[in-house]
Order: structure tokens, then sequence, then C-alpha cells
């Protein structure tokens, strides 16, 4: 089995016949797992009260248990006794994430997980061109949103993004744009205000956070992105 050959996007739950699960978080042995090195959680799952944290990924391979350090991942604890995984493509073939039932309380009281704000946002674009918006835009976006865009050109193509609006609370909201398919990747430039601010991929995917906290909105973004042929 090979994670790398998964198109990885979001946050995921893990499921073992239908039984709610988790990544591990101490050494799995070779060859389990459905694949030669396994991966497992470098440290301590979080509690509810710690919201997203950021996780070292192992994976063992020649009686080493970290012998492979695979891209960090975030993780975080929902109400309801289970966790969510920020899952990214790992680095090479011949490795998969693993997931246990071992820690999990099996009976508990299904509660709705908290949302990061009262919509959903983000997502995959393909469209040679298009548009990015707030939530709300040209409304006030939402308190408590955390979006993530990942825009993906295909061939000899790279992505070109321009804000033509930006109206934040320039304190505490923010815009990311990164160089890659996700937040892990070379972060491109932070917007907090409009300055015209324009942003070129050096490959075919370039990735867009926007997060906002628990006080005061503002109108939000506008941004254009279009494919650019040649890299």
């Amino acid at each position: 089995m090979c994670d790398r050959d998964v198109n990885w996007f979001g946050w995921y739950r893990l499921f073992i016949h239908g039984q709610s699960a988790q990544m591990p978080n101490t050494c799995i042995d070779e060859y389990k797992c459905g694949t030669h090195a396994p991966l497992w959680l470098n440290g301590e799952h979080p509690k509810v009260e710690d919201g997203v944290v950021t996780r070292g990924v192992c994976g063992h391979w020649n009686n080493n248990c970290c012998y492979y350090n695979s891209t960090p991942i975030r993780v975080k604890a929902c109400p309801g006794d289970y966790y969510v995984y920020e899952f990214v493509r790992p680095f090479m073939c011949a490795v998969a994430y693993c997931a246990d039932v071992g820690n999990i309380n099996t009976i508990y009281t299904t509660i709705t997980p908290e949302t990061n704000s009262s919509e959903p946002c983000g997502g995959n674009m393909t469209d040679w061109r298009g548009v990015l918006l707030s939530p709300r835009y040209p409304n006030n976006y939402p308190n408590n949103a955390q979006c993530t865009w990942t825009i993906h050109s295909t061939g000899n193509t790279t992505v070109s993004l321009i804000f033509t609006d930006v109206d934040l609370e320039t304190c505490c909201d923010y815009i990311k744009v990164y160089d890659g398919p996700s937040t892990h990747h070379p972060l491109l430039g932070e917007i907090r205000e409009y300055r015209n601010q324009s942003f070129r991929s050096s490959s075919n995917d370039l990735t867009v956070l926007f997060y906002s906290d628990h006080s005061v909105t503002r109108r939000g973004f506008h941004a254009n992105w279009v494919f650019i042929a040649g890299m």
C-alpha cells in the first residue's frame, strides 16, 4: 500500500470496521498496516482544549522506529472522544498511515463536533481560472474561520493569484499563501491589508489559508487565479 498515491485534502477521521480509531503514538512493527514502513504519530494526542497541534510522523524501517521522518501533520481532538488528522502526501512510497483502536473509548455519546466557523469554506480548485472569496464576501466574514483552498493546475503550467480587495482585522486575521499543495510547503507571503499583492507558484499547486479570530470581522478578500503556461 502506498499513501503517496492518495490525493490527501482536508481533515480525516479514522475507522476500523466501523469503530472509531486513532493513529498509534508508539512504534509499529515493520510490514504492518498493509505496507513496508508503517507511519505512526511521534507525540501525544492533544486534548480538546489544546485546539489544533502539529505532530511529527515516523516510519519504522531497518529496525529503527523513526528511520523515516515523514512530513508533520496537524491533529485535533474533538468532543465525542475522537481525533481528526490533516494528512499530507508522504515523501515516498512503501509507507502508509496506521490506525489503532486500542486506546479509544468506544462507549460514548455522539456529540456534534466543533466547527471553525458557521459555514463551510475552502476547497480544491482545478478550473484554469476562477475567483477566491472570503466567506460571505462582500459582507463581513464570520469569527473563528479557518479556510484552506488548494489551486491545482496540470501539465507545464503554474498558478498566478492576484488579490484585488483585502479588508481584514489587521492585528489578528490574516491570509497566507503557500507554494505547494498544502500549508506544509514554503510560505510565499502573509497578507493583513491590501497592497495589490500577487503570487505565482513554482509548480502546479498553490495553497491559500484564511484565518479569523474570535472577535471583530471585516469585509474580507477577493482574489483571481489563472493558470500560466511554462514553469
